[in-house]
């Protein structure tokens, strides 16, 4: 219910303000751990949505979802490197499960997949909000880190931006054949069953690979 409430009044606010928003999310979604609350992939995929209606420049919502993250992963790897020993998780709660799962999952995928681990874990949900701390608590370059995470969010950006552009572009084609209303109630549907998928997915996950019981929804 939180991520839901919290989600409509970012797109709502989104609008408003525009892609700078979108750019602020993305940034704190790592700098400062804000990931583990936002719904930061929804707002994204709503932005590019948007955009493929005409009501935002695609361009300026490609580069503020970029380049937040890229920044905001540098953020919270400076905050790794030189801040850690101020940074702790909450002592309880549905947070402290997913911060421990989260930095048990990334130290995994940083030791067996070395750097292309730092990639990787930029694509998964909690994992990419923990992955900079983690790595500039590590001895890893901070020039090596760049590049690796560069790649991780072209990834990520792909991924969330083009499933936003091609949900904008298939409720248009709907609403020119079919009108609004089918065009809306298609989109809908479809945003529940990727929501609804993505929750059980997820929940499993961290319960193989965590063992926290069930950690709350994306």
């Amino acid at each position: 219910m939180f991520e839901s409430e919290l989600l409509g009044w970012l797109s709502t606010h989104l609008v408003r303000l525009g892609p700078g928003l979108l750019f602020l999310v993305c940034l704190l979604e790592t700098a400062v751990f804000a990931g583990l609350i936002l719904p930061v992939g929804a707002l994204i995929a709503f932005s590019a949505m948007l955009s493929s209606r005409g009501v935002f420049d695609p361009a300026e919502v490609v580069a503020a979802a970029f380049f937040g993250a890229l920044l905001g992963d540098q953020l919270g790897f400076v905050i790794g490197r030189w801040f850690a020993p101020a940074v702790r998780p909450p002592p309880r709660g549905d947070i402290a499960r997913v911060w421990a799962a989260a930095i048990e999952r990334t130290e995994k995928l940083v030791r067996t997949r070395g750097l292309f681990g730092i990639s990787a874990a930029r694509g998964i949900p909690f994992v990419r909000t923990m992955m900079p701390w983690f790595a500039g608590r590590t001895e890893i370059g901070w020039g090596k880190f760049l590049v690796f995470d560069f790649l991780g969010v072209l990834l990520w950006g792909t991924i969330y931006i083009g499933g936003g552009f091609l949900a904008g572009e298939g409720w248009r084609q709907i609403a020119g054949a079919w009108g609004e209303t089918a065009g809306a109630v298609a989109l809908a549907l479809a945003v529940i069953l990727l929501v609804l998928f993505s929750r059980g997915w997820l929940k499993r996950l961290y319960r193989r690979r965590a063992g926290t019981g069930s950690p709350p929804g994306p």
